[in-house]
């Protein structure tokens, strides 16, 4: 008997490709994306146990990753306006160290696809490493924020799209549950939530999408 085509799902789980499963959900694999979250959550509980586990955690916004590098520079044509993310991986990369939530979901996108990095230099300082990217070390790939902070310091940036993978990362609101929270507190979570949504709605901050209440339930 000759076995089955794989799924073309099955890229989404890190199964072994030369094992054919016939019921592999009833043994709890995750898909990759949910192996990132479990190891975000993981990392987050880790650095601050009490900080995990006393505060609750609201679903903000997400943001779009784009390749970042200066106007002047060379290492992509000034043409283009978006990358594949084969395209991207084959770049040289600064990113932020392996444990900093951004790396791991950049990786897990790659590891997807089968995809290795060119990692140069791993900085986590956003001032540094856009600095070196800037001088011409390597390119990147942040969120817009990112570039939205140089504009002030007379930088010329161009932000390049993913054209064949939507690579984001969500941003959560903190604070003490309801029950514990002042009413000063209460009301700066507020205003951080309308400031947010206003700046997204006006398009003073692109590439940001807000997670509204039901997705977020």
């Amino acid at each position: 008997m000759s076995r089955p085509e794989p799924s073309p799902l099955a890229a989404h789980w890190t199964l072994d490709p030369g094992v054919t499963f016939l019921n592999h959900g009833a043994f709890g694999a995750c898909p990759r994306e949910v192996l990132a979250l479990q190891s975000e959550l993981r990392a987050r509980m880790e650095r601050d146990p009490i900080d995990f586990l006393t505060r609750a955690v609201e679903p903000l916004l997400d943001e779009e990753l784009f390749v970042m590098l200066p106007k002047h520079s060379g290492l992509v044509p000034a043409r283009r306006a978006s990358l594949t993310i084969a395209e991207a991986a084959a770049l040289p990369l600064i990113l932020p160290t392996g444990t900093h939530g951004l790396r791991r979901r950049i990786a897990a996108e790659f590891e997807q696809r089968g995809l290795v990095a060119q990692v140069v230099a791993e900085i986590d300082s956003l001032s540094l490493l856009m600095t070196c990217v800037y001088d011409g070390m390597a390119a990147t790939i942040k969120p817009m924020a990112a570039i939205n902070l140089e504009g002030s310091r007379g930088r010329q940036w161009r932000a390049l799209s993913i054209s064949d993978a939507r690579m984001s990362r969500r941003n959560y609101l903190y604070s003490l549950p309801p029950q514990r929270l002042s009413a000063a507190a209460g009301a700066v979570a507020s205003e951080i939530r309308q400031t947010a949504l206003e700046l997204i709605e006006s398009g003073a901050w692109t590439g940001v999408e807000a997670v509204r209440a039901a997705a977020a339930a």
